[in-house]
This record gives C-alpha cells, sequence and structure tokens, in this order.
C-alpha cells in the first residue's frame, strides 16, 4: 500500500507590495480504495496572498480538487480531508471546488466552500460546460461564503440536491 504525507498545491504569496496572487491549483485523484487516518494532512489548493497594498492587491482564488474513488474509509472527502479556499486579503479570493465522485455515484459530488471569506469578485466558482453539453451532479454544497454561477446559459446544469449552507 502506498503512503501519501501531502499533496499541496497553492499559490505562493505575492512578493510586490500592488500585485495579486494567483490561483491555487488543480489536483485530480483517481484511486481504487482511498483510506485516511487521523493526522492525514489535507489535499490543498488555496489561493495565494496579495502584496502589501491592502487597497490595490487581491487575494487569488481557490482551485480545484477531484477525486475519484471505489471506497473510501476513515475521514470524508470534503472539507475534513480538503480545501479550495481563496485567500484572505483586501480584495478576498473566491472560493475553488471540491468534486468528489464514488464509482457507484451517478454524477458526483461538488462542494464550494470559502471558509467564510467573502470574494470581493462575487462570480465565485464557474461551472463550464465542456462543449454544448448539459451538466449534472449528485449533490452541490455551498457553505461559508462559497458562490457558484454558470458561464453562459447555453447549457442546463441538474443539481439532484442543493444545500446552501451557512452564508455571510
Amino acid at each position: 500500500m502506498s503512503k501519501l504525507l501531502a499533496l499541496i498545491c497553492e499559490s505562493t504569496a505575492c512578493q510586490w507590495n500592488r500585485c495579486a496572487a494567483g490561483a491555487g491549483g488543480s489536483i485530480n485523484i483517481n484511486a481504487g480504495t482511498f483510506t485516511t487516518t487521523a493526522g492525514t494532512p489535507k489535499f490543498t489548493a488555496n489561493g495565494g496572498i496579495g502584496g502589501n497594498d491592502t487597497s490595490r492587491s487581491a487575494g487569488g482564488a481557490g482551485g480545484r480538487i477531484a477525486f475519484y474513488y471505489t471506497t473510501i474509509t476513515g475521514l470524508s472527502v470534503d472539507t475534513t480531508l480538503s480545501t479550495a479556499y481563496g485567500a484572505n486579503m483586501r480584495n478576498d479570493g473566491s472560493a475553488g471546488t471540491i468534486f468528489y465522485k464514488k464509482a457507484t455515484d451517478t454524477d458526483g459530488h461538488l462542494l464550494i466552500d470559502n471558509n467564510s471569506i467573502v470574494g470581493t469578485n462575487l462570480e465565485g466558482a464557474r461551472i463550464l460546460s465542456p462543449g454544448s453539453a448539459n451538466i449534472d451532479f449528485d449533490t452541490v454544497t455551498i457553505d461559508n461564503a462559497g458562490v457558484l454561477t454558470q458561464e453562459t446559459n447555453a447549457y442546463d446544469i441538474t443539481i439532484q440536491t442543493l444545500t446552501i449552507l451557512e452564508q455571510v
């Protein structure tokens, strides 16, 4: 059995006074059995922190994390195990996305959580259609100042269960 100690794909902090930091990166995990234990590090794709000029600097948006698996034991795949937060700055970054799909799921689950950081750009996490195809999810959970927007009206998004939790 392989043991993964940490997987971090984040933007570094901006080194100049007036600058915007980069977004978090992308993490894509395909696993048969995915086992987590207490003390397992989180998978993170958080946005970077902008420069020192609080009026003109901006935090980066969260990145994208995707888990595809057959079985999981231990911690859940949600923010217990992974984060894709926007950076907390004068001009805050929007949340990224965490997508997880068990082999037996029909369409998978999408989580948008920004750790109660209200992004300055209220477009939030965008859903982009691959071509003209519609997009389906088993569940979508939006929590802690997360925002979800649709790129265009050229396709449908079908959500079996939508949960909107704490909004700041």
